[in-house]
């Protein structure tokens, strides 16, 4: 017997009865039982799939999905399931691990292969629902091939006792663990749900969690096959598909974890949707907010609450309908089929109401951890599976889970668990989400942080007045040391697939850059939106700021912008908001060129135009903000085009001539890397490196790079010299250079090899890449990026951009979500201006000036030095980095203000000082590469 008799049974008493819904199509039990017998011939014959073999699938939800699960229940087989968020490389461990022989694949996830290929070639590939044999040769496509499979009844391999499952943990630290869960757990815990939502066989359960979770699988999904219910299935979640299903599809039953619950609630199809079908809903996996569940029971349907783990499969603890529900924060009674206990430090159980672990005990734990006895034998003792979580029990039997072990804050020696604190902020109505964390601090060892989503709080303008408010709602609920001690708004909070909010992230976050929250959510430091250190600057996107901008009324919009420009000029100066005044001058500020090109970028992501020359010249916050009310805006990208930044009809115009003249600075740099560089392939290169310590979806990475590179027409440059005249050919496609590395087994001294020579490759201007990437994975989670950018088409200023723009990117693509990126502007345009300008009475007269100050014949400067200096000029130089001590860079910037000069003129003319005071030469000159 298998769980797979579940459907045979159902088929033979209730065949014309619905067993699954999935968009238009609708399965009988007699049409469901075919398909999966189907498939298991298929697995057998034709990829000798037998019992034990392991078979992955990546994909949404999708009946696919059911019958290979059911299918390998029939063989002895085991499913693994792939959560679709991961990337790449965690796919691969997985599949690795797991030593999967067959990999179900959905077209979406199609870009797997090539690595699968790659890694894995014993791995094959079967495509869900389109022909893979293009894209590997160890592929097939799972349609055609179940078009030629007979149904023909044949006797199960599997047993009860056999494993089904192996779900792998998303963790906190290190490589996930694969929960192994066999038939018998499956069948236990379908018991366990049956007895928590009353679960019949005219039941219609709603399915919108993904099905790789077992809160998506096995609450609802698997119990109703057991009962003979019908089963409505839906590919993604999202809110209005959501209420849409109840109307259309009148379930009676649905799984929403309270991320999912809370979207529903927000849709603007929620007035309109008929909920009187719908008796249950189940939610759990995280903190529940009572008024949420008070927003459903409003339209009549009851809310229940489960606690589990994966690897209980995952019901240990529920409440159910007729629970007592004055009983508001605790998670339920014991389920039926298992037994709990809560544990000290010592291993004794504590009294009632006593804080301590949870241990749970029944036939629904897993087997173990897969190939991981260490692992397994810390988390199983004597039976008991010792969950990490800190709960307590009431004298009536209800249990309340306080927070995870490892999440626990420890306080000045008390302990402070989160998930405590976390509830009764949710009391607050304008708290919508948060994660509370504990970060590092030399006194109390560790301070509790609130990291909190709401839109009313964030909005508010008097920071102070926000935390004051919080604090007197905190004060007569919770202990002093329990009280968060800063308080950060963010859109958002990294979740897992259930919408389980990863404490252990927004941590990380926090711990990176103390001043923000969620670097996903709050984007202004690493965009260049600074904030003084007792200030918060949350600035939204740039597509967020346009829509804000244009449903704010005139004296709104100037109030805003006016903001705004103080806010990236004192972040650009390093001083406080305060310091600038509106009435005051920027060019009197300390401003410099490079000031003046970030806002200038900034004020274009908003939509406006101002010439870059007019940042320069002595004009106010307040003028400027005037000017750009009065001036026409530019047309905003749009954002539903995934295509972001491609070719404009100007461009596209420009790009089909052959070439186009180089700028003026380019020219004579190729002219000087000619003379000095011998083999004329050295042409300087900027290079940049990143530790990144987390894990790295590399589709996404090289999807943002072949849009930048798209985008920008100068990173689609080769140069071509012809009778003296240097000409940049831009190219219509991106070539996008990215090599990525598996060197997790390569030793120190291979990876610094490798390393060197990227690095030290000489650029071929004529044919090279302008911009090469290379990617060294060390581990899953450590990796080290490297960028490398040809001079001839990108300088510092450029780099800032160019990371700026990538960083972004990658954000959205590895998240699911459409980028948006202000238009970008054409290099080619920018070298014809330049020419021009070279060209013109302001070029001339440049020109002359240094050739004036560069032509005399200069001696030596007589320095002193520690060695005895090279016979021949050589024309390779380094970089000194001196750090200046801030109270130092705040008298050079005022001394700087009084004269009237920027800060690098200033410096400049020290140097040179300094240069006359060794030397004491009096002609001394000073060429810097900068403007």
């Amino acid at each position: 017997m298998t769980i797979a008799s579940w459907i045979e049974t159902h088929a033979r008493f209730a065949p014309t009865k619905v067993a699954l819904c999935f968009e238009n199509l609708a399965y009988t039990y007699a049409e469901f039982a075919s398909k999966i017998r189907r498939t298991a011939t298929l697995l057998k014959s034709d990829f000798r799939i037998s019992k034990g073999d392991r078979v992955a699938f990546l994909g949404y939800n999708t009946p696919e999905f059911l019958m290979v699960f059911f299918a390998c229940a029939r063989l002895g087989a085991i499913l693994v399931p792939l959560n679709w968020r991961l990337t790449a490389l965690e796919h691969l461990y997985i599949l690795r691990n797991s030593e999967s022989k067959l990999l179900f694949l959905e077209s979406e996830f199609a870009p797997l292969i090539e690595f699968v290929q790659e890694q894995l070639p014993a791995c094959e590939v079967v495509g869900v629902d389109f022909d893979p044999a293009s894209n590997c040769a160890n592929s097939r496509a799972y349609p055609s091939m179940m078009a030629r499979v007979d149904d023909e009844p044949r006797r199960p391999d599997g047993s009860l006792e056999d494993p089904l499952l192996i779900v792998y943990t998303s963790g906190t630290t290190g490589y996930p663990k694969g929960a192994v869960l066999t038939q018998n757990a499956i069948f236990w815990n379908a018991l366990n749900s049956i007895h928590h939502l009353d679960l019949t066989s005219e039941d219609n359960v709603l399915t919108v969690a993904p099905l790789f979770h077992v809160g998506g699988l096995n609450v609802q999904t698997t119990p109703a096959f057991y009962i003979g219910a019908t089963v409505i299935l839906q590919r993604y979640f999202h809110p209005d598909q959501v209420l849409l299903s109840i109307n259309n599809h009148r379930p009676t039953m649905t799984v929403l974890v309270p991320s999912m619950m809370d979207a529903v609630s927000r849709s603007p199809l929620w007035n309109k949707t008929d909920f009187g079908d719908l008796r249950i809903v189940e939610t759990g996996s995280t903190t529940v907010a009572p008024n949420l569940c008070d927003t459903f029971r409003a339209k009549g349907t009851a809310v229940v609450i489960s606690y589990g783990a994966t690897e209980t499969c995952p019901l240990a603890i529920y409440s159910r309908r007729d629970s007592d529900i004055s009983k508001v924060n605790s998670v339920g009674l014991a389920a039926r089929h298992c037994q709990i206990r809560i544990v000290d430090k010592k291993g004794q159980d504590c009294p009632t109401g006593g804080l301590g672990e949870i241990w749970v005990k029944g036939p629904n734990v897993m087997a173990g951890y897969w190939k991981n006895p260490e692992a397994t034998a810390e988390a199983i003792q004597e039976g008991w599976y010792h969950t990490g979580d800190i709960g307590y029990c009431d004298e009536d039997g209800y249990y309340y889970i306080a927070d995870r072990k490892k999440n626990m804050i420890i306080a000045g020696g008390e302990n402070v668990y989160p998930a405590e604190v976390e509830r009764v902020l949710l009391e607050h109505p304008a708290v919508d989400a948060l994660a509370v964390v504990g970060i590092p601090d030399d006194i109390m060892q560790e301070i509790p942080v609130a990291v909190i989503v709401s839109d009313s709080l964030k909005s508010m303008d008097n920071r102070k007045e926000v935390e004051d408010a919080l604090n007197t709602f905190l004060s007569d609920k919770l202990a002093s040391y329990k009280r968060p001690r800063h308080f950060f708004f963010v859109d958002d909070l990294p979740r897992t697939a259930l919408g389980k909010i990863q404490h252990f992230q927004v941590r990380e976050q926090l711990l990176q850059d103390p001043q923000f929250a969620s670097r996903t959510a709050v984007r202004a430091f690493a965009r260049g939106e600074y904030t003084d250190a007792h200030q918060k600057n949350d600035w939204p996107t740039p597509s967020e700021l346009r829509q804000r901008l244009q449903d704010e009324s005139k004296d709104g919009k100037r109030r805003f912008l006016q903001s705004y420009l103080q806010t990236q000029i004192a972040g650009s100066l390093g001083i406080g908001t305060d310091e600038i005044h509106v009435e005051t001058p920027i060019n009197q500020m300390g401003f410099d060129s490079f000031i003046a090109i970030h806002l200038h970028y900034q004020i274009g992501e908003l939509g406006f135009e101002i010439p870059l020359t007019r940042l320069l010249e002595r004009i106010s916050i307040c003028e400027l903000v005037d000017e750009l009310l009065d001036a026409p805006s530019k047309t905003p990208p749009d954002s539903s085009v995934p295509s972001i930044g491609f070719a404009t009809a100007k461009e596209t115009s420009l790009r089909e001539i052959a070439k186009h003249p180089a700028s003026f600075i380019q020219q004579e740099w190729y002219e000087l890397c000619e003379e000095t560089t011998p083999d004329n392939t050295l042409y300087g290169q900027l290079i940049q490196s990143f530790r990144i310590r987390s894990a790295v979806d590399i589709s996404a990475l090289r999807n943002a790079l072949r849009i930048v590179e798209q985008r920008h027409d100068a990173l689609r440059t080769t140069f071509l010299k012809e009778n003296g005249h240097l000409w940049q050919q831009i190219h219509a496609e991106a070539k996008v250079d990215f090599v990525s590395y598996d060197a997790a087994s390569w030793s120190a001294d291979s990876l610094r090899e490798a390393i060197t020579a990227f690095t030290h490759q000489h650029c071929d201007p004529t044919k090279d890449a302008m911009i090469q990437t290379r990617l060294f994975t060390l581990a899953q989670d450590d990796h080290i990026l490297i960028v490398k950018v040809s001079h001839l088409v990108a300088d510092g200023w450029s780099l800032w951009v160019l990371f700026d723009e990538l960083r972004q990117l990658y954000h959205a693509l590895s998240h699911g979500l459409t980028p948006s990126l202000a238009s970008a502007e054409s290099h080619v345009n920018f070298c014809r201006w330049y020419n021009e300008i070279m060209q013109g009475d302001i070029g001339q007269e440049f020109l002359s000036y240094w050739r004036e100050k560069l032509i005399p014949e200069y001696s030596h400067v007589q320095l002193p030095y520690d060695r005895p200096p090279s016979q021949t000029d050589v024309h390779v130089g380094t970089v000194i980095t001196m750090p200046v001590r801030p109270e130092m860079a705040e008298r050079l910037r005022k001394v700087a203000q009084a004269e009237g000069v920027t800060i690098y003129a200033f410096l400049l003319a020290a140097f040179h000082a300094v240069l006359h005071s060794y030397a004491h030469q009096e002609d001394i000159a000073v060429v810097a590469n900068f403007p």
